[in-house]
């Protein structure tokens, strides 16, 4: 599964790297550009795989890598008040993303008993809760639906740590807990 978060905050998940031929020449530059994150650290994974790839097609502008082509279509009754010419559309083709997600998998009960923090990682636009065990990513508030009712409330007691400058992040994430009550 491959998640995309877009400049807008708006994420697409792909399910298979083929996928990535629905997507323009501009699409895939900006997504060479965007910070990688993988915690695959040997670089030996099928993402760190597909990224050199992405790299290496960008330098040569796409020859292996077929992507998609705007469509452009004529509007015959519509002229250009400035040139007098007839307006064009360029029409891109949607890219091809996974409209159903997989459900993530719920929590075992009390996992956040021995709870030290949270935090947002803007990274990746994450956040990481540290118990004394472990730490778990939560890739997107709607998956805090997956903790169980007591561990919910151990988060919303806690406040989130956060840089000032993602303020705003904080708060949408724990009035998230605070909803899942």
């Amino acid at each position: 599964m491959w998640l995309v978060t877009r400049k807008s905050g708006h994420r697409e998940y792909y399910g298979k790297e083929s996928q990535s031929k629905s997507r323009t020449h501009i699409d895939l530059k900006t997504l060479l550009c965007a910070p990688y994150f993988n915690p695959d650290l040997s670089k030996r994974g099928r993402g760190w795989a597909f990224h050199s790839r992405l790299e290496r097609d960008v330098r040569t502008n796409f020859a292996i890598l077929k992507t998609a082509e705007p469509t452009v279509r004529r509007n015959p009754g519509v002229r250009d008040s400035f040139t007098k010419r007839t307006v064009k559309s360029i029409i891109w083709t949607p890219t091809d993303n996974k409209n159903i997600l997989p459900i993530t998998k719920k929590f075992e009960k009390g996992i956040l008993k021995t709870f030290k923090f949270w935090a947002y990682d803007p990274r990746i636009a994450e956040a990481v809760i540290v118990t004394e065990e472990q730490s778990i990513r939560i890739p997107n508030s709607h998956d805090l639906m997956s903790f169980h009712q007591e561990d919910i409330l151990i988060l919303s007691s806690h406040q989130i740590r956060i840089n000032e400058k993602y303020g705003e992040c904080a708060k949408a994430w724990m009035s998230a807990a605070c909803q899942y009550i």
